[in-house]
């Protein structure tokens, strides 16, 4: 069982029980044998077929150029993309840069001001002790006067 290719190029299925088939092609009558020149195909065939695998050809020839054109607009896009993409990380960089460098200066400013605002309590404290001190110095010499 499978295909066979006759010495003309035919290409034909033969069961590969061949008990079965004899006794088939036994009741049949075998079909006469044509001669070899017959069997030929006509010259004009081949020209045709050259013809049509020419046209095939061209077919596919501009096939493939659509396809490259459109490959290289595509890859023209994803550079442009690429390019987008490269500039925008960078941008995101300074950016993060920049609000790293702006979040530690609020920090140093808190830090800053948290110091200033302690030490003008502290100094606060320091004027107020010296104000009841210039007071108490008062009351001390009212009463000895």
């Amino acid at each position: 069982m499978g295909f066979k290719r006759t010495t003309e190029g035919r290409v034909f299925f033969q069961n590969g029980d061949n008990s079965s088939e004899t006794s088939r092609s036994s009741n049949r009558v075998p079909a006469p044998q044509r001669p070899m020149e017959s069997r030929r195909p006509p010259a004009a065939a081949p020209d045709k077929m050259q013809g049509q695998i020419i046209t095939l050809l061209r077919s596919l020839n501009e096939r493939l150029k659509d396809t490259q054109n459109d490959r290289e607009h595509l890859q023209k896009e994803l550079d442009t993309y690429k390019d987008m993409v490269l500039s925008l990380q960078e941008k995101t960089e300074k950016q993060e840069a920049e609000s790293l460098a702006l979040k530690k200066a609020l920090d140093e400013g808190k830090n800053s001001s948290i110091k200033k605002a302690q030490d003008a309590e502290r100094l606060s404290k320091e004027a107020f002790k010296e104000f009841e001190e210039a007071r108490r110095l008062i009351a001390e010499i009212e009463e000895r006067s």
